[in-house]
């Protein structure tokens, strides 16, 4: 955006039914659509973590997901990412949890994102708690398949053109474990040998901080 904020989005899916309990329903609960929502956001964000307050003051539940927001003002080349300029907040039905994660993305240098939710609160809630401690890996956020092909590459790339790459990857059938091809980097259920359903990565965004910011 103009501010030199860029906010993107990763749907979260709810496998406790019971969470869509907590979906405020108009004309009961007086909201504007989530994408109204989110344009206004976008244009009166002056930073992160502005932006992050401003956008979960409202969550009507319609869309669970793991919302990004980078503050480009902040970055300067070859320096140490700052405090404040990228901060994470994840949104589900009743629950709303943020937290400023510039320092994950200085240790690591990336930061994935994969369907799957990352904070306590909402993992708990979600069923992705339980999901992980009865079916395994498969529901972590650290240890599912496209977190651990992703840590495979990402500390890498040093330019557009390799992030590029690395989004549409699909490495199946040679990936890692289990190798099936909708839990690729850019997932496509399409070429499951099992069922394929006409779902998955067509394209991916990538972009970097222009010199007119």
């Amino acid at each position: 955006m103009n501010s030199g904020i860029v906010a993107m989005e990763t749907s979260l899916v709810i496998l406790d039914q019971n969470v869509w309990d907590k979906v405020l329903d108009f004309p009961r609960f007086k909201s504007i659509p989530n994408f109204m929502h989110l344009m206004a956001v976008n244009r009166l964000a002056k930073s992160s973590p502005d932006w992050v307050q401003r956008f979960s003051r409202t969550n009507t539940g319609t869309f669970a997901a793991q919302w990004m927001v980078a503050d480009y003002n902040q970055f300067e080349s070859g320096k140490p990412l700052p405090d404040g300029m990228f901060w994470v907040v994840e949104m589900i039905p009743g629950v709303s949890e943020m937290q400023d994660m510039s320092a994950h993305l200085r240790e690591h240098r990336y930061w994935a994102s994969f369907n799957r939710p990352f904070f306590g609160k909402t993992r708990e809630l979600s069923g992705f708690s339980m999901a992980e401690r009865t079916h395994g890996s498969l529901y972590s956020y650290q240890g599912n398949p496209r977190a651990y092909a992703f840590s495979m590459v990402a500390p890498a790339i040093n330019a557009l053109p390799e992030m590029r790459d690395v989004m549409t990857q699909n490495a199946y059938p040679y990936g890692s474990p289990p190798n099936d091809p909708g839990h690729q980097i850019s997932a496509r259920m399409d070429l499951s040998p099992i069922l394929k359903l006409p779902n998955g990565g067509i394209d991916a965004k990538a972009c970097m901080r222009p010199n007119s910011w």
